[in-house]
């Protein structure tokens, strides 16, 4: 005769059920988020070009292969990454994950697109550290191919900037604020490389940016308007233009104190009409989700504190460099290759890091591998200025730079996916989209004349001809235009031949 079960052994029995269900439950969430790394990282890897050009890949792998998201909340999350200041791909890949698994998910997609290229670049940075001395010049000959190729990229994404815009009034008005930003800011440049400056005066690239925000958070975004609103955007030009003659040096307002006054004055005005923008936009009914935004952006504050705290103990530049760093992602809207110039404006205009490593070392070679620039740029330059106090605090300074490229990156576009999900029609959000890829594009010229200065310092250097090396890089340009505009080549093939035309042509210079 059998015994019935007990009530205790059947309690014991549920339990046991239980810790099974949830120990399944984590094997398969563990599952997941290694899969979502694997597959963010897969991209991440064989993804040369950056910024919008990975969206495609990105849309094959997690969408159409793997099934992770709809077509339509992928669509979402490329349009808020688009009006999002940071790494585009991280942030998709962020978006991608926190769909799928929530906070880890979210940080799981990012790391994933982010480390390797961040990986290549920071052993490539290594080896150039220990390399011999004809290394070290047949990394600079190759410099000069790849700073033709860098020229060749932001001179495409500045004519696409005006060339996106419809015929008529809108492209007119993208080419000149593309003219007058780079106008504004090569002058400096522009006297190095050939001689004299279009402009008397020279506006950096954060003061640049700071203008135009000032502006299309104090309009609205637009100057299309009447009575008191007209008056604000008449005010609001006055202030932009006293504030770009003041930084410069000329006229009534370039002591500190006149400009103190007008940068007070453009962020109340600023913040006046951010305000009234909000409050102009109707939103979705009920309550903002302050408590689920606040506890998902505690994660990414985490993960940024976790990579930098190692870095500022052991490196007294590291805190500068943080800060400047993630003013840099806050800062940079335009994709990836627009980010060189705000990278410029924080680090090399700062005296953080010299022209000559941003340029020679931190831009060529982060150009060279495949993942996110930005990721890329800020591990550099955080190895490059830790390399000072030694090799384990070039790789803590290293991995902060890291951290803030995907955290900075990751937590803006979580606060602005809010927002839009909120207030999905706010006017500067369209301000912001309709100028920012001009006034980027000004500013990537800047960033173009710079590099070819490079070529021409490397010929200097190694004393070869001049005018033969900007020869040679003239027709390597003509060559990626044919191979990139005709041809439509990828982006990978690019490289290899401006790396290898940069190695031959300069050898063939020097043996003349």
């Amino acid at each position: 005769m059998g015994s019935a079960s007990s009530p205790i052994d059947a309690a014991r029995g549920a339990r046991l059920g239980l810790a099974g269900g949830a120990r399944a439950g984590r094997s398969r969430e563990r599952a997941r988020l290694a899969g979502l790394f694997a597959a963010s990282a897969k991209i991440g890897l064989i993804g040369f070009g950056g910024g919008n050009a990975l969206v495609p890949v990105i849309e094959r792998e997690l969408v159409r292969g793997r099934g992770l998201v709809t077509p339509e909340e992928f669509d979402k999350e490329v349009v808020v990454a688009n009006i999002t200041p940071g790494a585009l791909p991280i942030e998709v890949a962020s978006g991608v994950g926190r769909t799928v698994a929530g906070p880890a998910g979210m940080v799981a997609g990012a790391v994933g697109m982010g480390l390797p290229g961040a990986l290549l670049t920071l052993a490539l940075l290594a080896l150039f550290a220990v390399a011999s001395g004809p290394v070290v010049q047949q990394v600079r000959y190759a410099s000069v191919g790849v700073a033709v190729l860098i020229v060749y990229v932001l001179a495409t994404y500045a004519a696409g900037s005006v060339r996106a815009k419809a015929a008529g009034r809108d492209r007119r008005l993208a080419l000149a604020l593309l003219a007058g930003v780079f106008l504004l800011t090569c002058g400096k440049r522009m006297q190095a490389l050939c001689g004299f400056a279009p402009l008397p005066i020279t506006v950096s690239t954060l003061d640049v940016l700071a203008v135009v925000f000032f502006f299309v958070f104090a309009t609205g975004g637009s100057l299309r308007t009447q009575g008191r609103a007209s008056g604000r955007a008449v005010a609001a030009v006055a202030i932009a233009a006293a504030y770009v003659t003041g930084v410069a040096g000329v006229g009534p307002f370039a002591a500190e104190a006149p400009l103190s006054v007008l940068r007070a004055a453009m962020v109340v005005l600023g913040a006046a009409g951010l305000v009234r923008s909000f409050a102009a936009t109707p939103g979705k009914p009920g309550r903002f989700p302050w408590a689920r935004l606040a506890q998902e952006a505690v994660v990414w504050v985490a993960f940024i504190a976790a990579c930098v705290l190692p870095a500022v103990a052991v490196c007294p530049e590291a805190a500068a460099f943080a800060g400047n760093a993630v003013a840099s992602v806050l800062m940079s809207f335009g994709g990836g290759d627009a980010y060189l110039a705000f990278g410029h404006g924080v680090f090399v205009d700062t005296g953080l890091v010299s022209s000559a490593d941003y340029y020679e070392q931190i831009v060529t070679v982060s150009n060279a591998m495949p993942g996110s620039i930005i990721a890329k740029v800020l591990t550099g330059t955080g190895f490059v200025i830790g390399s000072t106090y030694g090799a384990g605090a070039a790789l803590l300074v290293a991995l902060a730079g890291f951290g803030i490229g995907v955290g900075a990156s990751g937590l803006t576009f979580l606060v602005v996916y809010y927002v839009y999900d909120r207030f999905e029609g706010l006017a500067v959000f369209g301000a912001i989209k309709r100028c920012i890829r001009p006034v980027i594009g000004g500013l990537l010229l800047t960033i173009a004349l710079q590099m070819l200065s490079l070529n021409v310092g490397v010929a200097t250097s190694y004393g070869l001809s001049v005018p033969a090396v900007m020869a040679a890089s003239a027709a390597l340009l003509a060559l990626l235009v044919w191979m990139g505009h005709v041809r439509e080549l990828p982006l990978g093939a690019l490289i290899a031949v401006a790396m290898g035309w940069g190695l031959v042509s300069c050898a063939a210079i020097a043996a003349l």
